[in-house]
């Protein structure tokens, strides 16, 4: 998978949300409320990516069984891929050709690593391309697994 990619944004509009970091402006805001991010006001309300940031680190830690489960997070969000930060399990087969039932079952085997926010399950996107990068990303076909070479067709 080919991508453009450029610096993510220190600060990123509500609005623009969905594009960034792949939850609405209306999720941002209960975040906000519930003191999971930040919210800077420069003229308008924006978005502190370096708190969604953090936010994720903090998930993907809270969920892991152990230290050595907990993926290396030193370029989350550090670069804009064309995707958002975080993609619902629904999207992933319009961006990574394949299903949602597979994005499932690599989640579940911890092939891919994946947050919760509310009742959402989302990927991670910098941690997916890493893994499809290195080559290590596992398909699963009904029960069995077989291994996938991360290239899109």
């Amino acid at each position: 998978m080919q991508s453009h990619s450029r610096d993510f944004p220190q600060i990123v509009p509500l609005k623009e949300c969905p594009i960034y970091f792949g939850f609405s402006a209306a999720t941002a805001t209960r975040l906000v409320r519930q003191g999971d991010i930040q919210i800077a006001r420069l003229g308008k309300a924006g978005i502190v990516t370096a708190s969604v940031r953090e936010m994720i680190k903090r998930k993907i830690r809270a969920a892991a069984r152990n230290e050595t489960d907990v993926p290396n997070l030193g370029t989350l969000l550090t670069q804009y891929h064309d995707l958002p930060a975080l993609l619902h399990m629904s999207h992933v087969e319009r961006h990574f050709h394949f299903s949602r039932s597979t994005a499932y079952c690599l989640a579940k085997q911890r092939h891919i690593t994946t947050i919760k926010i509310g009742t959402a399950r989302l990927v991670v996107v910098d941690l997916l391309l890493v893994s499809l990068q290195q080559k290590t990303v596992v398909l699963c076909t009904n029960d069995s697994c077989g291994s996938a070479s991360g290239d899109s067709p």
